[in-house]
């Protein structure tokens, strides 16, 4: 499988983790579901921006950010919310990496 192929893979498997946890209807926070939503709108703006072969050190960046995504939502749905909430936070300072490595320097983040 070729590197390009690989990485497209790769995207479709973090929308798809993406729309399953976007599904759930797992938390009574209010805000907190706010934050998953707008969490996955902001990473699914950040996998348009990939380049066509991205470094893998973005890739595994990105995979980072879908696994803090999952714990997130699996300790919201056990009803642990501050350890969401906690891991929602670690998701959002490595996807604003990603976006400020990937955002052209004469324009905003996604």
């Amino acid at each position: 499988m070729t590197k390009s192929s690989t990485t497209r893979r790769d995207a479709h498997t973090a929308r798809v983790v993406l729309r399953m946890i976007k599904g759930r209807r797992h938390t009574s926070a209010a805000s907190a579901s706010e934050r998953v939503m707008s969490m996955m709108a902001d990473l699914d703006k950040v996998l348009l921006y990939l380049p066509q072969d991205p470094p893998d050190d973005i890739i595994t960046d990105v995979e980072r950010v879908v696994m803090t995504l999952r714990t997130a939502d699996q300790c919201l749905t056990d009803g642990n919310t501050a350890s969401g909430m906690q891991s929602l936070d670690l998701a959002r300072a490595r996807l604003d990496r990603i976006a400020a490595r990937l955002a052209p320097a004469d324009e905003p983040t996604p």
